[in-house]
């Protein structure tokens, strides 16, 4: 059990679908909001996602 949620190809599928999800929650944001408020950009929200996403890239390549 342990070699299968430690595998390397485990944890691509796991983290890649999670960031997967966060950009394309991003990309819905953006759009809803470009869509109702004229097209303003949140730089904040921009960031914190960034930031989550790099660091969940993080977790696909460390085995720990």
């Amino acid at each position: 059990m342990r070699a299968f949620y430690f595998s390397e190809t485990h944890r691509r599928w796991f983290f890649g679908v999670f960031v997967a999800f966060i950009v394309m929650g991003q990309i819905g944001s953006q759009t809803t909001r470009g869509l109702s408020e004229g097209f303003g950009i949140n730089e904040q929200e921009i960031l914190l996602n960034g930031v989550s996403v790099m660091f969940i890239g993080t977790l696909i390549l460390t085995d720990r």
